[in-house]
């Protein structure tokens, strides 16, 4: 699925339906993440996932929802860290030279932003920024809208890969 595009679906109207959203994600992190829903402006979501309409394309805009469910990074979901990249061509040239990432979960938020998934064998590892992409050890990454079904963001089904750092 392409990572400009938001099909909407229906917004969940009761909690069994946010239950089931909540049971979905879990089932694309296998369990091993903490989930938690917050304000999609939130400031524990890294900046380089806060989304800002006024960035995108015209045809790619969409209308924030008041609610998102996001990852826990860090110790409450099992050290586990993502890599977000600007666009998808940066995650592709990264995956080329870390083949070891190759194969694991990838999801996407708008606008272009690709996220990798990975447990570093060090959870020392601190989260920064840089040119083409940022490491996020600690806050919350979005991963669903309750506008759109959880697997519409997801890029890549797969185990999350463990690396050493």
């Amino acid at each position: 699925m392409s990572p400009s595009s938001t099909s909407p679906a229906t917004p969940p109207a009761s909690v069994s339906q946010i239950e089931a959203f909540e049971r979905e994600v879990a089932a694309i992190f296998r369990g091993t993440a903490a989930t938690v829903w917050v304000d999609p402006l939130n400031p524990e979501i890294p900046e380089a996932l806060r989304y800002d309409s006024s960035t995108a394309p015209p045809d790619q805009r969409w209308r924030l929802p008041e609610k998102i469910l996001g990852i826990k990074c860090g110790k409450e979901s099992l050290k586990l860290g993502a890599i977000v990249f600007k666009n998808q061509d940066a995650l592709e040239r990264f995956t080329r030279r870390n083949p070891e990432l190759n194969n694991s979960l990838v999801t996407w938020w708008p606008h272009s932003s690709c996220v990798l998934w990975l447990r570093p064998s060090d959870y020392r590892v601190e989260s920064r920024g840089f040119e083409q992409c940022s490491w996020v050890w600690d806050g919350v990454v979005p991963v669903a809208a309750l506008t759109i079904k959880p697997r519409h963001f997801v890029m890549l089904d797969a185990p999350i890969a463990s690396v050493e750092m």
